[in-house]
């Protein structure tokens, strides 16, 4: 498939309901795509009207990905393609996940966002010590040692 544009990242990939192995990709032609796995076949494309370069992330049933053109991060449905969020700040890698709380990575900020349907809160923010800039506080991960 030629998209026209440069692809800088590398492509996410899951396995969508309804659409099998699929790979999520952006290309500088201000085009989303959602591709087949197997055929390459493209699912639905997303018009950004901007320039894709970032990778996207795949958190449950929803792709996010920057347009750094307009500065602005999308979350689409994986499935279909329809847009679920949609906020005018976002960054290369917009989005990132600890599993549990999701956080939004803009040019003058990152932001901790919870699921419409999430009944817990969204992350408490409190200013951070340099700049002045709000981030979320956490407390450090602690990793579990494997057993045999």
């Amino acid at each position: 498939m030629q998209t026209g544009g440069y692809v800088y990242a590398s492509p996410a990939v899951t396995n969508a309901p309804g659409l099998g192995p699929t790979l999520y990709i952006g290309s500088y032609n201000g085009s989303f795509y959602a591709l087949n796995a197997r055929s390459g076949h493209i699912s639905w494309r997303f018009n950004a009207h901007g320039r894709i370069s970032g990778s996207a992330t795949i958190i449950g049933s929803v792709v996010y990905f920057a347009d750094l053109g307009r500065h602005r991060t999308y979350g689409l449905g994986i499935s279909t393609g329809r847009v679920l969020f949609e906020k005018n700040t976002g960054a290369f890698d917009p989005v990132i996940s600890d599993g549990v709380d999701v956080y939004l990575t803009g040019y003058t900020g990152i932001y901790g966002l919870a699921p419409a349907d999430q009944r817990t809160p969204a992350p408490t923010l409190t200013k951070a010590r340099s700049r002045g800039k709000s981030a979320p506080r956490r407390t450090p991960a602690r990793a579990k040692s494997a057993q045999r």
